[in-house]
Order: C-alpha cells, then sequence, then structure tokens
C-alpha cells in the first residue's frame, strides 16, 4: 500500500498522469489503486497463456516461443507480451 500511495503522490499527481491498470481477476484487490486508475482493464485468469495466442494470433507464433525455451521465452516472455497486446488492443 506504501508504494501506491507513493507512486500517486511523486508521480500521478505531480504530472497530471492519467493511471491505467491491467491485471487479470487474479490479482485484483487494490482498492486504493483502482480507484486512482482512469483506466480499468480487468481479464478472466487464463489457465494457459497459450490460449490467448490461438484466439488472437495466426501463423507461427508457437515456433517462436518454442525457440526461446530455454531463455524464459515462452514463460515469462508469452506473458509479458500477452499483456502489451492487450494494452495495444485496449489503448
Amino acid at each position: 500500500m506504501k508504494t501506491w500511495k507513493t507512486l500517486i503522490e511523486h508521480v500521478k499527481k505531480p504530472l497530471s498522469a492519467d493511471l491505467a491498470i491491467l491485471c487479470s481477476d487474479k490479482w485484483r484487490g487494490y482498492e486504493y489503486l483502482e480507484k486512482q486508475a482512469k483506466f480499468k482493464w480487468i481479464f478472466k485468469e487464463y489457465k494457459n497463456y497459450e490460449e490467448y495466442y490461438s484466439t488472437n494470433f495466426s501463423g507461427s507464433w508457437e515456433d517462436y516461443f518454442n525457440k526461446g525455451l530455454d531463455t524464459g521465452l515462452k514463460s515469462s516472455g508469452m506473458l509479458h507480451f500477452v499483456f502489451k497486446d492487450m494494452v495495444k488492443k485496449k489503448y
């Protein structure tokens, strides 16, 4: 909570900035932060994020991630790109 209040006090307010939240329903629960956000994009948690790719992309996305198995690309990288894509589509 202290981190969120500091963010609002020292970044959002002085810069008159907008705040956006993008997270799955699994991680929801920071009421203070949600009240401060102009944009709130909450999505249903995927059991497997490959579902997102199957639904939203065509082509060789699976081959691309499989090439990076030993680098973490398929685990955390896959999630990272989902969030970037969601922000792009929503904003």
